[in-house]
């Protein structure tokens, strides 16, 4: 394999290649399932897609790929075809090369390969990588909307949840996991559904007074269970929020994502907080 190469084999490679080779003879997908194997059970199911389906679209570019093929130039060229053949914009390409190096840091902490091919990759700057929000003006127009009354049944229900992560910094996922016991007086407390398998850490979160509104208005009483029942799928809100945007007079292709990112955007240019804009995301930096 390594006179085909042209490669000069080393009794000290010999070595590391009869010791790490029960790896189907260095076959990179195998490694990968083998990784995925390990960590897939402290990875969130968000994230173990991502995994899956970046590794799906490098085997479709490259169907067998050795791990001693991971090089610079096998990177550059697999960037090149997702940017002209596949159309991908920069974020998803420099997304899926990240993740990618997920496994070529695994290869090379086996000592499979001395070092990372993406040492020598240049990325190509990403534009407007700034996750959207809200200005101040267009969430107050999507406040009045609903202090108005001005949508009924699922739309309505639409809007109070995106009110409701504006004003309090969760993702969407987490507020639909938030259970009615998790809720005190001032604060309520949450761990993020992706963190849970990874490093759990519990996040407090203050109440405002358009937040606690919004919450005794769901509880209507309650005193467990999940504080928003009933929802529709995250998907069909994310259409009816864009009808919402349209009827407020919000020129915005509206979607829950928007909330999180309206919330942190709001906080920082009042604030300058940025430590406490850390804690309150549950982020780590």
């Amino acid at each position: 394999s390594y006179r085909l190469r042209r490669k000069r084999l080393t009794s000290e490679l010999f070595y590391k290649e009869y010791n790490s080779r029960p790896l189907s003879y260095g076959d990179f997908y195998a490694l990968c399932e083998e990784y995925q194997r390990l960590r897939f059970q402290e990875l969130s199911e968000g994230t173990k897609k991502k995994h899956l389906s970046t590794i799906r679209l490098l085997r479709e570019y490259r169907p067998n790929l050795s791990i001693d093929e991971l090089t610079p130039e096998l990177i550059r060229r697999w960037v090149i075809h997702m940017r002209k053949v596949r159309g991908n914009s920069e974020v998803t390409i420099a997304k899926n090369v990240r993740i990618v190096g997920i496994y070529i840091n695994e290869a090379v902490r086996r000592g499979l390969i001395d070092h990372s091919p993406l040492r020598e990759v240049k990325m190509r700057g990403c534009i407007d990588t700034t996750a959207e929000a809200l200005s101040e003006e267009e969430l107050d127009a999507l406040y009045h909307s609903y202090k108005q009354k001005t949508f009924k049944g699922m739309l309505s229900d639409t809007l109070e949840l995106f009110l409701f992560l504006c004003f309090s910094s969760l993702h969407v996922s987490d507020a639909l996991s938030l259970q009615i016991d998790q809720i005190d007086k001032d604060e309520f407390t949450y761990i993020r559904c992706k963190m849970l398998n990874v490093r759990p850490r519990v996040v407090h979160v203050p109440i405002s007074k358009p937040l606690r509104a919004i919450i005794e208005k769901r509880r209507a009483g309650r005193d467990n269970g999940l504080l928003w029942e009933d929802m529709p799928p995250v998907q069909r809100m994310n259409a009816a929020l864009k009808y919402i945007a349209r009827v407020a007079g919000v020129n915005r292709r509206l979607s829950t994502k928007f909330g999180r990112h309206t919330f942190a955007t709001v906080f920082v240019r009042h604030t300058r907080e940025i430590n406490t804009l850390r804690d309150s995301l549950g982020h780590t930096s």
